[in-house]
């Protein structure tokens, strides 16, 4: 029988040639666990016969020694290029474990009545090896034991061998001042809330992805209702009245290396599908909603249905959507269901320049019947979200998105975009518009830590045959945080958002929201 030793272990073109010889490691290359040289080894192919090495020549000093080694003794392997690599320097762990294998082999042969195959001078060198390295060898030996009693008790007490528990909570201190002249609006009482989501994430192939989600918490949405415009939401708000609530249900699936398909049920979002590589490191850290990303394309709907990822080469790819609200999905009514009740389907293509630069332009038609449009992405003003009431209403967004990274401190997106929408029941149309310029540095201050940058025209109605609902000035948002990561779990967040003009209306007065916003992620 003969055991092999790869060369991620001992990298050096003689064992037992080495007798007598001392093989230093120092601290900056000497392993700090045998898994890491156990992983590194995993891929690598075996060799059999020291002629299949190319660096490897009969006129080198230790080629006998070599020979001796991979195919008297199967000690030694070389790496996936043939290659040996025999003046790579090593550590005296490495050595250990090297040595630590031919002593398994030769034991063995004796143990098997091969002893003919193990020569004398073998045996001796064997043994000074063995006395020169005895305080390595027993350190390999006990992190190997200490390895594998790890590796039992995480077995024993895994959570499942398909599923990982993931969650990250949010704790906001919040409060808003101005907005007098809002209906509903006004200076707020300070908040302090929460909501905590846990996921358990499934995979059955290593590649697909079974996600199941429940949420739970009292943050407020700092919505129309609160504050009276949408302008000022937050992108943590979820208020389930502390109530554990069903949030998110979906299956993705490789259908071939380039191709890969979902199915959601719900809570699942179209950023979720379509790719947000034109985006900066703001998305999912900005306080307002708004800042995230695009509103008329990202925030049209969160819903049942199907979408599927074309990844056409290296840097273009094209994602797919039908989605539509869970609500008109299991609703077996007359002008609900799968197919009858509001959607959004719609196209993305993007195009990435590598770490540098990313371009996406996306589009979506809607529909949505009494009431329920939501052209402005709930993120706008009322008229941007409905601009002919509770008529049924049919859009047709655009988006294009880009972000350029100049250097890995600092990152520009921005995105523009349309709704061309049409009351469905008469000839009345309208027109959204939004646009928004994110800047973001990361690790300012320290690693982990993110400051950022966004001012923007959330969702308005520039345009509507019902110049009632028309919107005649223009509200700009300003938003400026700061993300101190404290530990790779906690990270704290200080940021305000000013609202100019909100509800596009410049005799409403300005709104101002502060907040303070700790995240535990695990």
């Amino acid at each position: 029988m003969k055991h092999k030793i790869y060369t991620s272990l001992v990298a050096t073109p003689l064992l037992l040639g080495l007798a007598g010889h001392s093989v230093g490691a120092t601290p900056e290359n000497e392993p700090t666990k045998v898994s890491e040289l156990l992983d590194s080894s995993k891929s690598l192919q075996q060799v059999t016969s020291v002629s299949q090495l190319r660096d490897v020549q009969p006129t080198d000093w230790a080629f006998q020694a070599l020979q001796s080694l991979v195919e008297r003794y199967g000690c030694i392997a070389g790496y996936p290029d043939r290659t040996f690599r025999g003046n790579r320097a090593m550590t005296r762990y490495e050595f250990a474990a090297g040595l630590n294998a031919c002593m398994e082999v030769m034991t063995q042969l004796i143990e098997q009545s091969t002893a003919d195959l193990v020569r004398q001078e073998d045996l001796a060198t064997l043994q000074r090896l063995q006395e020169e390295f005895q305080a390595e060898l027993a350190t390999l030996r006990g992190r190997v034991d200490s390895l594998e009693s790890r590796t039992a008790e995480l077995e024993a007490n895994q959570f499942s061998t398909t599923t990982r528990l993931t969650g990250f909570a949010y704790f906001f201190l919040a409060d808003t001042f101005g907005g007098e002249d809002l209906p509903g609006g006004g200076d707020t009482q300070t908040t302090f809330s929460g909501v905590g989501y846990l996921s358990f994430e499934t995979s059955f192939s290593g590649e697909d992805l079974l996600r199941t989600r429940i949420v739970g918490g009292n943050l407020p949405n700092f919505d129309r209702s609160e504050t009276g415009t949408n302008m000022t939401q937050v992108f943590a708000r979820f208020d389930t009245g502390n109530d554990i609530i069903f949030d998110e249900f979906f299956y993705r699936f490789p259908v071939n290396d380039s191709i890969t398909a979902w199915a959601t049920i719900t809570g699942t979002d179209i950023d979720d599908i379509f790719s947000q590589a034109a985006s900066t490191s703001l998305n999912g850290n900005a306080l307002s909603d708004f800042s995230q990303h695009n509103p008329l394309i990202y925030e049209e709907t969160t819903g049942a249905g199907f979408g599927v990822n074309f990844q056409l080469s290296e840097n273009l790819r094209v994602d797919a959507i039908y989605m539509t609200s869970p609500g008109d999905a299991a609703d077996s009514g007359l002008g609900q269901g799968f197919f009858n009740g509001d959607y959004a389907t719609g196209l993305q293509v993007s195009y990435s320049g590598g770490d540098r630069f990313d371009v996406s332009l996306a589009y979506l038609n809607s529909f949505a019947n009494n009431g329920s449009a939501n052209l402005g992405g709930t993120e706008g003003s009322l008229n941007a979200d409905q601009p002919f009431g509770d008529s049924d209403t049919m859009g047709h967004h655009v988006g294009l998105q880009a972000a350029f990274r100049p250097s890995s401190s600092f990152e520009i997106g921005a995105w523009g975009g349309f709704v061309f929408a049409n009351q469905t029941d008469s000839d009345d149309n309208a027109t959204i518009f939004t646009t928004a310029v994110q800047l973001a540095f990361p690790d300012l201050g320290g690693e982990g830590n993110l400051a950022g940058l966004v001012i923007g025209i959330p969702p308005k109605a520039i345009d509507n045959d019902d110049s009632l609902r028309e919107d005649d000035d223009t509200s700009i948002l300003v938003e400026a945080s700061y993300k101190y990561q404290i530990t790779d779990n906690i990270s704290l967040t200080p940021g305000v958002i000013w609202v100019i003009n909100p509800e596009h209306e410049s005799g409403n007065e300005d709104i101002v929201l502060g907040a303070l916003q700790t995240v535990f992620f695990f």
